[in-house]
């Protein structure tokens, strides 16, 4: 049997950190702290190691699982990185040997704690008593096969593995003597209700990309046939306006089709920290650039995105945008202040940039002046 890469915890480079205070940390639980790059921080309390997540904003990650560097991290209402077996809702399973019933997630030891990716071996609880170690495999989004079976190959063939209902590896066959030069080609199909369970109920189909091995591209984006497409974790296509994390991986869908979400750039930008916001086409689902016209909430939104996908967050080309929302004079009069990153711009209906002058708006008189790098705009009657 194949066992895959050993999983060398990012937990364990992090403990290379400097020392915090253990009584500084917890007596504040998880509140902001401010002037300190995020990352992990190790603490003891009553002689048990703990490690907590600070993230950009100076709050700890808490109540949350959250992708950190690749893998995946949950975390309960303090703060405290969970670890052993997590059950499907994130909460952490007592493990006196049949946590693996009920367990979705094996996140190792309190100084690891990312969720478990391939072949696992583990002690569980014999039915007669006693400990045994048995297999279990791990999918890349984090969560155990159960109750299927999955095809592997290496360089001595291809084997097929079947997995009862609580995740224990039952039989293995050699199914081929070489392993197989499948086509790779795109799959359409109905999603498990775990995969997506809106599109399973109405029986919805969803495309996915086979690969040569058996496998489906998941929990990334790739290029096929010259254009980039996103999976998630699951390897569903993902299409409409979505949050991308830093290492091109899904995050969110934001706006599709048929959604009563609006285009607020407000809420769009809130994203910008710890996303990339990128638009798929909900027909091709190829990733698109330059400019985009989402329909969502009842109204016709303009995006533009840059040549690598990005959304266009300020000025651009000589127009204004938000979170890649075009910013356009909307009100009663051809002109209107907007502002981006704490910078006031007076824009036209077209999102066009009024560079320094006076501009007659009916009976008021706009005028720009360039101070310092910024824009001082003023209005008079």
């Amino acid at each position: 049997m194949r066992t895959g890469r050993k999983m060398v915890s990012a937990l364990l480079t992090a403990a290379a950190l400097a020392a915090v205070s253990p009584s500084a940390v917890w007596a504040h639980g998880c509140a902001h702290r401010g002037g300190e790059a995020p990352g992990w921080q190790q603490t003891e309390e009553n002689g048990t190691r703990r490690w907590r997540y600070w993230n950009q904003d100076g709050g700890c990650a808490r109540e949350c699982r959250k992708e950190i560097d690749g893998k995946l991290y949950f975390f309960d209402e303090s703060g405290t990185m969970l670890s052993g077996w997590i059950d499907g809702e994130g909460n952490p399973l007592t493990d006196d040997g049949t946590a693996y019933m009920d367990g979705v997630y094996y996140c190792g030891s309190p100084d690891e704690g990312a969720a478990a990716e391939g072949w696992k071996y583990l002690p569980i609880q014999r039915d007669h008593g006693g400990m045994e170690q048995r297999w279990f495999y791990f999918y890349s989004n984090g969560k155990k096969a159960a109750d299927t079976s999955i095809t592997e190959s290496d360089e001595n063939g291809r084997y097929r593995y079947t997995f009862d209902e609580y995740g224990i590896m039952r039989s293995s066959k050699k199914i081929s003597s070489s392993p197989a030069a499948l086509t790779e080609q795109w799959i359409e199909r109905i999603p498990k209700a775990s995969q997506d369970p809106y599109a399973s109920e109405h029986h919805i189909k969803r495309w996915y990309y086979g690969l040569s091995d058996g496998t489906v591209v998941q929990n990334r984006m790739r290029t096929i046939g010259g254009e980039e497409y996103l999976f998630d974790q699951a390897g569903i296509m993902r299409t409409g306006l979505i949050a991308v994390t830093k290492n091109k991986k899904y995050g969110e869908t934001l706006i599709c089709a048929g959604d009563s979400t609006d285009c607020d750039a407000e809420d769009l930008e809130q994203y910008l920290d710890e996303y990339d916001l990128m638009y798929f086409d909900e027909k091709s689902g190829a990733k698109q650039t330059g400019t985009v016209e989402i329909v969502a909430g009842g109204e016709t939104c303009t995006f533009e995105f840059h040549k690598s996908g990005k959304a266009v967050h300020g000025p651009h080309g000589g127009k204004l945008y938000r979170a890649g929302v075009l910013q356009k004079a909307e009100d009663v009069g051809k002109y209107e202040i907007k502002t981006v990153d704490d910078e006031d711009y007076l824009v036209n209906r077209s999102g066009q940039i009024q560079g320094s002058g006076r501009y007659r708006d009916g009976g008021m008189v706009w005028s720009v002046e360039r101070k310092n790098g910024q824009y001082e705009i003023t209005a008079e009657e």
